[in-house]
């Protein structure tokens, strides 16, 4: 009689590599989901899912909550384990209470402990690195991971830049060369 939480985060993944495999899954859980009253399914992503839309359309659609600054100070103390109050306040104030963008700097911060506050503040950008970490990491050809790892500099990449700024790069890298 209690209800069950249920969260699928970075449902948008899925849904990319596999659409009509995702669209199987939500069906098969708003089948559970008629079957059993005291479940509540929450679908998390960075934007809408078509198979969420279409088996659950009135579902409502909510925006992840600012943490206030209270809730920003908990998070990086109690759950990302940094103690040292100033640090945590230069990281809550960066965030900007964004909990993605603070949940990145704290990455960067128990990743390095070693990092000075100082970087953090002269512009390590997590975003960059999380685009690094989580999606170029995750291209399957070595030589396209390598481009986009290091052809980001110029304000905007073209195929002239490429050839004659980053060709011969490019060639040492596919030798093995990194």
């Amino acid at each position: 009689g209690r209800p069950v939480i249920l969260v699928l985060d970075t449902l948008e993944e899925l849904s990319l590599r596999y659409p009509a495999e995702t669209a199987g899954m939500v069906r098969l859980f708003a089948q559970v989901s008629d079957r059993v009253p005291a479940l509540r399914l929450v679908f998390a992503g960075r934007y809408e899912i078509p198979a969420v839309a279409e088996c659950f359309g009135a579902a409502a659609v909510r925006p992840v909550a600012l943490f206030t600054e209270a809730q920003a100070q908990s998070y990086l103390r109690v759950t990302r384990g940094i103690a040292d109050a100033g640090r945590r306040g230069e990281l809550a104030a960066r965030a900007n209470g964004l909990p993605f963008l603070l949940a990145m700097y704290a990455d960067l911060v128990t990743g390095d402990p070693a990092i000075a506050l100082d970087s953090v503040s002269e512009g390590i950008e997590p975003r960059l690195v999380y685009l690094a970490d989580r999606i170029i990491d995750r291209i399957p050809q070595p030589l396209v991971r390598w481009l986009l790892r290091y052809g980001w500099v110029p304000r905007r990449l073209t195929r002239g830049y490429v050839r004659d700024v980053l060709a011969p790069f490019l060639v040492l890298a596919a030798s093995g060369d990194r």
